[in-house]
């Protein structure tokens, strides 16, 4: 049985979820993958049902649609191994890191390890989303003193750690990645960091520049 499950939340990724899943599998071919179809429009439903014929590590569950967070937490909720990793369905996180995360986490006993997008040497996220992305790391530094890529969709939890944030009362949009950073650190949970290449997104973007950055600054501030 595996240890491991990475969730992918996916939503209208048509382009680019077949090579995703397949990288998943070709770094980490012991682990179980849960997609969760959080009520595409496009072709992705038909895309993954023909995965899962070809991939018996593969799990697909379809729901209506309830936003980023909402998909994650559901991935999370039906994950059972021992530990559980997710990341996005553009291509943007390079699977293989994930191996050098479990190794971190278990040699050092942590309960978390988070992708640093802003670690490596190859960061290709546009200019405005960089910015953005910098302003709420310091200001999540500012407001809790630890650094912390705040919204990289790329984590390694202890799934007992996990449950314990109750990720079924996060928000359910794209903001849901800073307030399970601020309840993971507000819960003094241990975690360290991995720096990873950031290639350029497949696809269009779904993040609403301005609310959702509102949306993120204030998870740090209430969460």
């Amino acid at each position: 049985m595996s240890e491991l499950t990475i969730v992918i939340p996916v939503y209208n990724e048509e382009a680019s979820i077949e090579k995703t899943i397949k990288e998943v599998n070709k770094s980490l071919p012991k682990s179980a993958i849960l997609a969760v179809n959080d009520g595409s429009k496009d072709n992705t439903e038909n895309i993954l049902k023909n995965l899962k014929n070809r991939y018996n590590n593969l799990t697909v569950i379809t729901q209506q649609n309830k936003g980023y967070g909402g998909a994650l937490a559901t991935g999370f909720l039906n994950s059972k191994t021992e530990y559980i990793g997710f990341l996005d369905a553009d291509l943007t996180y390079p699977p293989e890191y994930f191996s050098s995360m479990l190794e971190l986490l278990k040699e050092k006993e942590l309960d978390f390890v988070v992708g640093n997008r802003f670690g490596g040497k190859k960061n290709e996220m546009p200019l405005l989303r960089k910015i953005g992305n910098t302003i709420i790391r310091y200001f999540f530094l500012v407001w809790t003193g630890k650094y912390i890529d705040v919204t990289s969709g790329m984590r390694l939890f202890k799934r007992e750690k996990l449950l314990t944030l109750n990720p079924e009362t996060l928000p359910t949009g794209l903001d849901m990645i800073t307030a399970l950073s601020k309840r993971s650190v507000k819960r003094r949970l241990k975690y360290k960091q991995v720096k990873i290449h950031y290639p350029a997104r497949g696809g269009a973007s779904k993040l609403n520049a301005i609310k959702d950055f509102i949306k993120m600054v204030r998870n740090i501030i209430i969460e």
